[in-house]
């Protein structure tokens, strides 16, 4: 392991963040707030770039950078810039701990979407309302540099880190089971995906301010779409738009958004139809379409909710299959049911619990499980079954017209059950630390998955400031390891790894 090199380029890293992290210093400029705390955060993401760069000054990423180097500093980055982001959060907040600041720091770059803030009334000192205009634009900024990989951008902007060791931090970050260039450049690549990301991020802001949504909450919620993560700059979440307009065009971004960028990228270039020919797409499309239309028939046939009120039935549906499936977190119906859906009959909870755990497509901002990996797993038991009927039986697996090898099908399940066990050790940790049953698997599952809001006090227009600190520095591991896909911080923190 070469930790002259993670230091190098984690200091690079922290200072580029350092100049975005200028972004709130000017909104509290213009709206008059106090910038102490943002100055504050920049100069620590300064100093402590300078110090890490000092530390590993002779060391050249192009030649010394491997995967195990990319997994490190991909995984440290990820901790220590939410650490140092909180600080603005924190300093900016007079009734927040550090804890809780760190847990929504990293909350919004694993764009987990789960927060300390939210309240019923805006007099409550964690409402959102009570937020200002600054802390509110660093949240949803956290959540559109996390959404792409903040690894991803650097690579597309950092000139050092342009060659073939680049790769090695694209493999370790970028979400999904398999990283495709969609150039033969890797900086070529991530300037294409950063791009679309951009532009689609402007686009859902126009089209919301066309709706009626004022400026500055429009690119908030168009960032926090874009990235899947779910925060918003209202109590009442997606209610607080007051637009019906603004919520079919956010359902459309989610799911758009869901959807493998590499895919989108080749459909802009004149292959529209490479969308649905693709398998993981076809069989998320459908499992949206299943759920929404089972959610629709449970609510009509055990729920008074919705009674003669059928847009709202489809609208309301739709949106909220859409944002579990894409692990968006959105939620809205605040008005007409406080608990949005928290309070639908089980049989459709079971259902939104399950597209939490699928999550979307690889290759997109979305978290949970990848569908691309249920579909191997199912084609792998599918393929064991027919073994142990006949024996002497070949049952090649197939995806894209491609075969699979063995070592694809083995690292699959392997993750699969690294995901379950991660998920039981923290519904343990959870219920050890005095949370009920019912928050504390909820709490796992949107933790791992990068969903945000679950059930009982943690669920839609709740938030998790109820838990105690060992509970959100739970919930803190449990979000890194999830957007990091598990495996690659838990290689980091193994000690032989760094021999």
């Amino acid at each position: 392991m070469n930790k002259s090199v993670i230091a190098k380029v984690l200091g690079l890293l922290l200072i580029f963040l350092g100049l975005i992290a200028f972004a709130p210093c000017v909104s509290a400029i213009y709206s008059k707030e106090p910038i102490l705390p943002w100055l504050e955060m920049t100069g620590v993401f300064w100093g402590s770039g300078f110090i890490l760069i000092a530390l590993g000054w002779k060391s050249k990423p192009q030649t010394d950078l491997g995967i195990r180097e990319g997994i490190a500093i991909t995984s440290l980055f990820w901790l220590i810039s939410s650490a140092i982001a909180a600080i603005g959060i924190w300093s900016s907040h007079t009734h927040c701990t550090y804890i809780q600041a760190w847990f929504e720091s990293m909350s919004g770059f694993t764009t987990t979407g789960a927060s300390i803030f939210g309240a019923q009334s805006s007099d409550d000192p964690y409402a959102i309302a009570q937020l200002n205009n600054s802390a509110l634009l660093w949240r949803a900024m956290l959540q559109w540099m996390g959404g792409i990989g903040i690894v991803v951008i650097s690579i597309a902007l950092i000139p050092l880190l342009i060659g073939n060791s680049g790769f090695q931090m694209y493999r370790a970050e970028m979400p999904g089971f398999s990283n495709s260039k969609l150039a033969p450049r890797l900086a070529t690549t991530a300037r294409i995906i950063l791009g679309l990301y951009l532009v689609s991020s402007i686009i859902i802001a126009f089209a919301l301010i066309i709706c009626g949504v004022p400026p500055f909450h429009a690119v908030c919620h168009a960032m926090c779409t874009v990235s899947t993560g779910g925060f918003s700059t209202y109590d009442n979440n997606i209610e607080g738009l007051q637009s019906i307009g603004a919520e079919w065009i956010i359902i459309g971004a989610m799911l758009l958004s869901a959807i493998n960028f590499s895919l989108l990228v080749t459909a802009i270039r004149n292959k529209p139809l490479d969308l649905l020919r693709n398998t993981e797409t076809k069989y998320f499309l459908i499992c949206i379409g299943l759920a929404w239309c089972t959610c629709m028939g449970v609510l009509l046939l055990q729920s008074d909710i919705y009674t003669n009120d059928y847009h709202d039935l489809i609208r309301d549906s739709l949106f909220h299959v859409i944002s579990m499936g894409s692990t968006t977190g959105f939620f809205t119906g605040l008005d007409d049911n406080p608990g949005s859906w928290g309070t639908w009959p089980s049989g459709c909870l079971a259902v939104l619990f399950l597209l939490m755990i699928v999550g979307g497509c690889a290759g997109s901002t979305a978290g949970g499980l990848k569908v691309i990996r249920m579909i191997i797993s199912y084609r792998a038991a599918r393929r064991e079954m027919n073994r142990f009927m006949e024996p002497s039986r070949v049952t090649p697996i197939e995806l894209e017209g491609r075969l699979l090898n063995d070592r694809t099908i083995y690292q699959v399940c392997a993750y699969l059950a690294i995901y379950l066990i991660t998920v039981a050790i923290g519904i343990l940790c959870y219920c050890l630390l005095g949370n009920d049953l019912s928050v504390s698997c909820s709490a796992s599952i949107s933790c791992v998955s990068n969903i945000g809001p679950g059930l009982g006090s943690i669920g839609p227009g709740q938030n998790f400031r109820g838990l105690n600190d060992a509970s959100l520095l739970i919930s803190i591991l449990l979000m890194l390891l999830g957007r990091l896909e598990l495996i690659g911080i838990l290689m980091t923190l193994r000690p032989k790894h760094w021999r």
